[in-house]
């Protein structure tokens, strides 16, 4: 007689492969990178007196995105329009992404809003975040009397 043990770890183990192979699918069947697929990916560096951010949105025009800033969060939102065809019936393949996306995130230390300037170039686009004055470090002198 041969017995056959079932634990529910390899139950777990199974459930968990079987999602493993959904999302890696999913994924796959998308074409998109990692970051696209869960929202926009940005880097953040910051300079003496502003932060620096960088973000890839190819094939975005300006006035498709919005830029907000509030004391030190800083709001990027687009939308894209899905483009109007007759001939949608003579589409063989049809993955260009319309519809929209939103990115939020904090910052360490407040910004000047007024000062803010955006630039899309060449599909990257580039935010210069100044410091709020009360943040930057002021040199004092010392008066001798």
């Amino acid at each position: 007689m041969s017995y056959f043990s079932v634990t529910p770890y390899r139950k777990i183990a199974s459930l968990s492969n079987l999602m493993d192979r959904v999302f890696d699918d999913v994924i796959t069947r998308t074409n998109l990178p990692w970051a696209e697929a869960l929202g926009l990916a940005i880097d953040v560096h910051q300079t003496e007196d502003a932060y620096v951010v960088t973000a890839d949105l190819p094939g975005w025009t300006a006035d498709q995105i919005k830029i907000e800033v509030l004391d030190n969060v800083v709001s990027i939102r687009g939308e894209k329009v899905e483009e109007k065809s007759e001939e949608k019936a003579g589409y063989l393949l049809k993955e260009r992404r319309s519809g929209n996306f939103s990115r939020s995130f904090s910052l360490p230390k407040a910004i000047d809003s007024s000062k803010v300037q955006a630039e899309l170039q060449n599909g990257v686009l580039s935010l210069n975040l100044p410091l709020a004055e009360e943040v930057k470090p002021k040199a004092v002198s010392v008066n001798v009397k």
